[in-house]
């Protein structure tokens, strides 16, 4: 069931499961066009939890931008995005933009023209907060399919075409499609 304002936000309800960050029932509210990096915002709130999924959909320019654009999109993604009430730590909203962080500077398109981040970019706020030099630089981390290792946090999702990098230390879900996670 959705709402849809003339602002171009939209409320919504879904029964259950149907998407991220919802095992069950779960309420939320979408943005559309907060900028030129940013193309939609999503907020997914389970009602049995607490915490929420903000599903930042990219522009082409948001996808190419890379860690430079970085800052920028953050911006964009609060621009005409209400905080979520569950935002309520300050070490949450800082997991929540080095994710975001983590996908810009790891976004590449595949070579059938999709992202090997998805189309759009899961932010997490149950995630643990790293720095931002660990969420964003690959020498802090390597890929567990190329070393076998298990380096703890969130290893073991390769992505970034021809890296030899795993998964950053809080980036959710990001996946390559050409490894198969």
């Amino acid at each position: 069931m959705t709402q849809k304002f003339a602002s171009g936000a939209t409320l919504f309800w879904i029964p259950g499961g149907a998407t991220e960050g919802c095992g069950g029932e779960c309420t939320g509210y979408e943005v559309e066009g907060p900028g030129s990096l940013v193309k939609r915002v999503r907020v997914n709130l389970p009602t049995d939890s607490d915490k929420f999924v903000l599903m930042v959909f990219p522009t082409d320019a948001g996808f190419r931008g890379g860690i430079d654009k970085a800052v920028d999109g953050w911006q964009e993604v609060w621009t005409n995005t209400p905080n979520p009430l569950r935002l309520d730590t300050a070490d949450e909203a800082e997991s929540l933009r080095n994710q975001y962080a983590c996908h810009a500077a790891y976004a590449r398109q595949e070579s059938d023209g999709s992202w090997n981040t998805g189309n759009s970019w899961d932010l997490e706020s149950d995630r643990p907060n790293v720095s931002w030099t660990y969420a964003t630089d690959a020498l802090f981390w390597r890929s567990t399919s190329a070393t076998g290792l298990d380096h703890g946090l969130f290893g073991g999702h390769v992505f970034g075409r021809g890296r030899d990098v795993g998964e950053c230390g809080n980036c959710p879900r990001v996946r390559s499609r050409r490894e198969g996670h």
